[in-house]
């Protein structure tokens, strides 16, 4: 759809650079609590801006979600020093908030809308969209590899974690259009959207997004996608630790060492591993 550079003047101004904001800053006038849902769409609209900013051709981009506030449930963003010629219309709907989870499943944003939207069962729909011929202006350009020379190797480290956790999308609850696999078959890496927390957010609200992405990928794989299971998992690891721990230290004052004194310096690593294995499982958790 074409419109007129007339209605232009109602689309929000758009930055390339959208990680000036800080995300819990951004979501305080949406929800007080930072569910995961709410922080994915904080980012989904933040990596959408950037499309549209992005695009080679002048764009306007009505995106609705009914699941907000009625001030941002609908909000409109253009192309920006497009001049007052015509530009491209495209309208997303999200009509369900199960969208951003799944979008987590794609590598690539355009695919998602295309397979959540377009030709899957009008029953399993997730967002709807006016033209699924200008989805292609919203893909985003390919990722310099030397870009990652720029973070250190733990962030490279964290991210390659990510990838690998990465689960292709779900079956979905109707029987879907036959040959409708898409991405299911591809060897999943790291998203679109993962690419523009790393390189256009400040590092908190990347710690929060992977933080965030990390758990939701582990509860599928490990939790049959309970997030409620793999909490009472993290808890039954914390206290076998803690009593591994503790009864390596009751060992060591029986034999008479004590506390810790090892004979070797092998004990030594193993006594000190069991009984801060808590401390160190945690320390882990939060690096990572």
């Amino acid at each position: 759809m074409v419109s007129t550079g007339g209605q232009k003047q109602q689309c929000r101004t758009l930055r390339h650079k959208n990680g000036n904001v800080s995300l819990v800053s951004y979501l305080s006038d949406i929800s007080p609590a930072l569910t995961l849902t709410r922080i994915l769409q904080s980012f989904f609209e933040r990596q959408l801006k950037q499309l549209v900013a992005s695009s080679p051709v002048p764009l306007q981009v009505t995106y609705e979600d009914p699941s907000l506030p009625s001030g941002k449930s609908r909000q409109t963003f253009c192309t920006p020093n497009a001049g007052e010629g015509t530009f491209t219309n495209i309208t997303l709907r999200i009509s369900s908030p199960v969208f951003y989870t799944r979008l987590l499943n794609y590598t690539n944003t355009a695919d998602a809308l295309y397979y959540e939207g377009i030709i899957t069962n009008e029953m399993n729909r997730t967002v709807t969209i006016s033209d699924s011929g200008l989805l292609s202006l919203l893909r985003n350009r390919k990722p310099d590899e030397s870009e990652n020379e720029r973070m250190g190797w733990l962030d490279n480290l964290r991210w390659d974690i990510l990838r690998r956790v990465r689960c292709p999308p779900a079956s979905p609850n109707y029987p879907d259009v036959e040959g409708n696999t898409g991405e299911k078959e591809k060897n999943l890496g790291l998203s679109e959207l993962d690419h523009f927390v790393m390189y256009n957010c400040p590092p908190l609200d990347g710690y929060m997004y992977r933080k965030s992405v990390m758990r939701h990928f582990l509860s599928q794989r490990l939790a049959f996608g309970h997030e409620e299971v793999l909490t009472f998992l993290d808890f039954l690891t914390r206290i076998i630790l803690g009593i591994f721990g503790a009864t390596i230290l009751l060992w060591n004052i029986k034999e008479g060492k004590k506390g810790l004194k090892p004979d070797s310096v092998v004990e030594a690593a193993a006594v000190v591993a069991t009984a801060w294995g808590t401390h160190v499982y945690g320390l882990l958790k939060d690096l990572l």
